[in-house]
């Protein structure tokens, strides 16, 4: 069972999780449940706008996102809170990543509008944001269209709301394309040398002496 999930008791049987719920609205109450503890991926993210989700691992709630996950050797999806998706996807930080993502996206989909745009003698509108820039503008014939950096949107709109909620989309989705392939990059080793710190008076030979030693530890 997930650490983060205290309401239920952990068991580690043969590569397996074995989930024993003590919430009376788990899906597996009353019965134990053998989930494998690796091979695990996440299908979709799914949002409670009242917060009524629940942890079908744990029975935690409530729950503003579930992360539905699904496996080979498991005939169905499960849904779990953040806690229990760390526990049993690859990597740990991809339920949290998740999670943060879609306050965001909602949170800037609430604000779109309300952004610092900047609207031209020609009307055409422009913002420039997390290093994008979006600019809408009414074509010849009177409908809307969008680039997002020198990228023109493919559709063009009837009505400026329609194209301005297509900006954002078009938007969001080059931004968290960029946002994974920056997570996906491994990351620097910390070749840093630290110098040490002087002591009372600053003896110049001695420190020169521990920073050719650190050197040449570190070139050994």
């Amino acid at each position: 069972m997930p650490d983060a999930c205290p309401e239920a008791k952990r068991y580690e049987r043969s590569g397996e999780r074995r989930l024993n719920s003590v919430n009376p609205d788990n899906l597996y109450d009353d019965r134990d449940v053998h989930l494998p503890s690796s091979g695990w991926r996440c299908e979709r993210l799914i949002p409670f706008p009242e917060g009524d989700g629940s942890c079908q691992a744990c029975g935690k709630r409530p729950i503003r996102y579930l992360h539905e996950l699904r496996h080979a050797n498991y005939d169905k999806p499960i849904r779990l809170c953040t806690g229990c998706a760390r526990k049993l996807e690859a990597d740990p930080r991809a339920a949290r990543w998740r999670v943060n993502d879609a306050r965001d996206e909602a949170k800037m989909r609430a604000h779109w509008r309300e952004q610092n745009w900047w609207i031209s003698e020609n009307q055409n509108w422009y913002l420039r944001i997390r290093g994008f820039g979006v600019t809408l503008y009414e074509t010849r014939n009177g409908s809307w269209a969008f680039f997002i950096d020198h990228r023109q949107s493919s559709d063009t709109y009837d009505a400026w709301d329609e194209a301005m909620a297509a900006a954002f989309d078009a938007f969001w989705q080059r931004r968290m394309r960029d946002v994974e392939a920056q997570r996906a990059r491994p990351k620097k080793a910390n070749t840093k040398v630290m110098l040490p710190k002087p002591k009372g008076d600053r003896d110049w030979a001695r420190l020169d002496r521990e920073f050719a030693e650190m050197l040449g530890n570190d070139h050994a």
